[in-house]
């Protein structure tokens, strides 16, 4: 199986999930995004924290984006004697969103889905809900 996987690899497909990576990132409040700031992220998955998950991923599905919660095997490590909540500015799993990941989306699909994150920051920024 390695060797398939090995012998099939393409470096087209990561160059251009990087650049569909890059052009959600651009388009959504800056706040959302995570590890924009790594310079080699090949978008392997595509996370965002919100204020409301549930909410911004049920706004998703609606609309036929399937985004989901708790896809991934992250862990926090917190330091001995502390809780989440105790370590100030640092990002809370529980708050991640896994948008949608398909280079195969087309420009339209990008610019709707980049328009409903940015309309529920709106509203959690009037709401006074914090991202």
């Amino acid at each position: 199986m390695l060797d398939r996987k090995i012998g099939e690899f393409n470096q087209e497909t990561i160059t251009g999930r990087a650049a569909f990576g890059r052009k959600i990132t651009g388009c959504i409040p800056g706040s959302m995004p995570i590890g924009q700031n790594n310079e080699r992220n090949s978008f392997w998955i595509l996370p965002v924290e919100a204020a409301d998950p549930g909410r911004l991923i049920d706004i998703l599905r609606r609309e036929g984006f399937d985004a989901t919660a708790k896809a991934s095997s992250l862990q926090k490590l917190v330091p001995e004697g502390k809780n989440e909540e105790a370590v100030p500015d640092e990002l809370y799993l529980r708050n991640l969103v896994y948008l949608p990941m398909s280079p195969r989306m087309n420009e339209k699909d990008i610019q709707k889905l980049c328009s409903l994150i940015a309309k529920l920051h709106v509203v959690n920024k009037d709401l006074n809900i914090e991202n």
